[in-house]
């Protein structure tokens, strides 16, 4: 007997069956795909994988539906994600029916995974907030190393950048 897949498991089968077989004699590559939305290639990958966990966000499903809603998205090798105000009318009646059949897929999926799975790509290091910028500092130390920190001027200049806080 065989087990019908799970609502995750049609959402990842439906977003990779819309990269393949939208458009007849063009297969559409993940990197493709990436490059529209501004996403990496591995989270896409992540999106399609019947193993993986990670359910996408209900903002990339509407790019989803705005993406293969027309064929004037790819442009030769080139995709992109057209303004929708430059969508004509069938093609907006499209991205909605498509974007309506990705939530539904979406909200059938979400009841049966955590809430932090969303939108992440597995077993990743680095996790952050789409859109929100990041900061990264970096510190160089001298030939000295983290030693450095420890010697007698560096106590000193700590201290007396203690002291001269304000209240």
């Amino acid at each position: 007997m065989t087990e019908s897949p799970s609502a995750r498991d049609r959402l990842a089968l439906r977003l990779k069956s819309l990269r393949r077989d939208t458009w007849a004699g063009i297969n559409v590559t993940q990197r493709q795909v990436a490059d529209a939305f501004g996403a990496s290639p591995p989270l896409v990958s992540s999106w399609e994988n019947l193993r993986g966990r990670v359910i996408p966000p209900p903002e990339r499903l509407v790019d989803y539906a705005r993406f293969f809603a027309t064929r004037r998205s790819l442009d030769g090798d080139t995709a992109t994600l057209l303004d929708p105000n430059d969508l004509t009318e069938d093609e907006e009646d499209q991205r909605q029916k498509l974007a309506a059949e990705l939530l539904a897929l979406r909200t059938e999926a979400v009841g049966s995974h955590q809430p932090s799975d969303e939108g992440r790509a597995p077993s990743s290091f680095w996790r952050f907030a789409e859109g929100e910028r990041v900061r990264i500092s970096r510190l160089l130390l001298g030939s000295a190393g983290v030693s450095g920190w420890l010697s007698l001027p560096f106590q000193r200049a700590r201290r007396s950048l203690r002291s001269s806080r304000l209240p």
